[in-house]
């Protein structure tokens, strides 16, 4: 299960890495992190590290998705296709900076965005899986908000500064997770 889950961790990191490189081409399911770094970055050795921040940043939303792919009374096969259709939706929203802005940095209407960009997603989903779709879609909607509006403005200059401060964003997504962490926890209390 956790490559389902690793799958969606990458693909809100792409998202991010695309607000923070204010990239408004759209990327293609298959791109990967160092194909989107290699158009805006010189220096293999800055595009690596780059590469590797944004990878860490998303095993780390990987793993804060985690507890809900694994609540979910849904087997595996029906987790994975929920997976699919996230990534998929994701890469058909091309989430980037003027989108944040046209969504007024809302997560709520992030997501309602990023759901409409592909109607169909969920048409085969049974009523639990379009809800744990719908529920990871809203979170990682958080997550690429609050990120977006933490992260320094890119620039050369800051890209040093960055990767002399190797960890900078990998500490700033931990700290972003454990605060929509904290707000699924009472948003379940709550509910419950």
């Amino acid at each position: 299960m956790i490559e389902t889950v690793l799958t969606v961790g990458a693909a809100i990191s792409k998202a991010v890495l695309r607000i923070w490189l204010k990239d408004d081409i759209s990327v293609a399911t298959g791109d990967s992190l160092i194909d989107i770094i290699k158009g805006r970055v010189n220096g293999t050795l800055e595009q690596q590290e780059i590469e590797r921040q944004f990878s860490a940043i998303g095993d780390r939303v990987a793993k804060s998705l985690e507890p809900l792919f694994e609540d979910s009374s849904l087997r595996e096969y029906d987790r994975d296709s929920i997976a699919r259709a996230i990534v998929d939706t994701f890469a058909s929203a091309s989430i980037d900076a003027k989108l944040l802005a046209r969504c007024n940095l809302e997560p709520t209407t992030l997501a309602k965005f990023i759901k409409k960009s592909r109607p169909d997603s969920t048409r085969d989903f049974s009523a639990h899986a379009t809800e744990l779709y719908n529920r990871i879609i809203e979170e990682s909607s958080e997550y690429i908000v609050s990120v977006a509006v933490k992260l320094p403005r890119f620039t050369e200059h800051i890209l040093g500064t960055i990767l002399q401060r190797e960890h900078d964003l990998v500490s700033l997504m931990m700290s972003i997770l454990e605060e929509v962490r904290q707000l699924r926890s009472e948003r379940y209390i709550d509910d419950g």
